[in-house]
């Protein structure tokens, strides 16, 4: 049972787990540092202790589900259900499962939370917001609903799916007191669709890197920075699932005249060997791709650091991955690395905004291979990308996004602003 704490206590819902979750990492810090007491309770999804540190004032529950296998740490992602359900090509199973699991969370929840003192719960994606409003309703506490992606909007969704959940998202989110997403662009839509009055842009930003030592602040191409073009490494983070643009990546490694290495942080195990067998059967040279498990969100800049450019390759394949601003891309930046990214509109936006990198035709192997060779084939071009990321990444960093949330939170304790009343979007 989880005890009572203080007067200001923030109850957060997390359907995955935090151990590799940087946005609620962060969230849960700030908050906790501002004084509030934060109890995160979530699923685990990894064996093991959490990596990295949260203060005291966080308070992780990580609950093992029914139909949940945990991966062990730094194995590389979730194993999921048991291999025999992954198996089996039932129309309706992962949906059952899912079902079954998220239940198994709801009634553990409601068992922990039974004497718990709530000023705020805090509901992390549409699948914990039902659940969520329950709470807040029964706490009589305030809801906040943190909308990390357009749910009924991602990739792979089906097309019934998509309508249940807009169902449920649109019911549901004009009632939380204070809707949170991660960006403009993403803010537009769901104020748009739901008609809400405000939506408040938390953008997932990484703690902040001190700068690289020799680098320079201008990104100048010194000895150590032109290790870059004579042994380029391309770097992608992040899960490697449909939509991801891996597939193209392993392509465009092949056609870049450049002859990048290609080193991937992050993912599960099972979909890097997918990711490796097309790349040998491509005729790719093993020692040219690496993969690293996955570390804790604020170790993943310090890792990355060593390559040279940083690569978001989101395919244009649903409305989510449109007007998506992907963690990766600020790693990139907070690594000091320049990017080629996909063209899709927000991305490009803040691409083409900041000049810290190159687009290219998303889904195009042929173009990705072109624009990363436009970047590793001219020092100059790349030394002048690197130049905009040093001027950018400490404008892009959560120490910047940390006192909005808290100023936020403080609006929304002491009843000045919100979803239900105040400013029109976005925030």
């Amino acid at each position: 049972m989880v005890a009572r704490g203080s007067d200001t206590t923030c109850l957060m819902l997390l359907l995955n787990d935090i151990a590799y979750d940087g946005r609620v990492r962060n969230e849960a810090r700030t908050l906790a540092m501002a004084g509030w007491r934060v109890v995160v309770v979530c699923n685990r999804q990894y064996s093991g202790p959490l990596p990295g540190l949260l203060p005291a004032g966080v308070e992780v529950r990580r609950l093992r589900l029914l139909m949940e296998r945990p991966a062990g740490m730094g194995r590389g992602g979730p194993l999921g259900a048991p291999p025999f359900v992954r198996r089996l090509r039932v129309p309706g199973l992962k949906l059952l499962v899912d079902g079954v699991r998220l239940l198994d969370f709801a009634c553990r929840v409601l068992l922990l939370t039974r004497r718990l003192q709530v000023q705020v719960v805090h509901a992390h994606d549409l699948r914990t917001l039902p659940l969520g409003a329950l709470l807040a309703r029964r706490l009589k506490a305030r809801l906040v609903y943190d909308a990390h992606e357009l749910f009924p909007d991602m990739t792979g969704r089906g097309r019934v799916m998509s309508r249940v959940c807009t169902w449920v998202e649109a019911r549901l989110a004009p009632r939380a007191d204070l809707v949170l997403t991660v960006g403009a662009h993403a803010a537009q839509e769901l104020g748009r669709r739901y008609r809400l009055r405000r939506v408040a842009v938390i953008h997932n930003f990484p703690l902040s890197l001190p700068e690289e030592p020799g680098a320079g602040p201008d990104g100048q191409v010194s000895d150590q920075t032109a290790e870059h073009l004579r042994r380029p490494l391309l770097v992608h983070v992040g899960g490697m699932g449909a939509g991801r643009g891996l597939d193209v990546l392993v392509r465009a490694l092949l056609l870049a005249r450049s002859r990048p290495e290609l080193l991937l942080v992050g993912g599960a195990r099972r979909d890097f060997n997918r990711v490796a067998a097309l790349y040998a059967r491509l005729g790719g040279e093993p020692s040219r791709l690496q993969w690293v498990a996955p570390v804790a969100p604020e170790e993943v800049p310090s890792l990355v650091r060593s390559g040279s450019v940083g690569v978001v390759a989101l395919e244009n394949l649903s409305l989510n991955n449109r007007l998506a601003l992907p963690n990766k891309l600020f790693h990139y930046l907070a690594a000091g690395l320049p990017v080629v990214a996909s063209d899709l509109p927000a991305i490009a936006e803040f691409t083409k905004q900041h000049g810290v990198g190159e687009l290219f035709k998303s889904g195009s192997a042929e173009d990705l291979g072109e624009a990363v060779d436009r970047l590793l084939l001219d020092p100059d071009r790349w030394a002048e990308a690197r130049r905009a990321v040093s001027r950018v990444r400490s404008e892009v960093v959560w120490e910047k996004e940390a006192p909005r949330l808290v100023q936020l939170y403080h609006d929304l304790m002491t009843g000045q602003d919100g979803n239900r009343g105040g400013s029109s979007l976005p925030a």
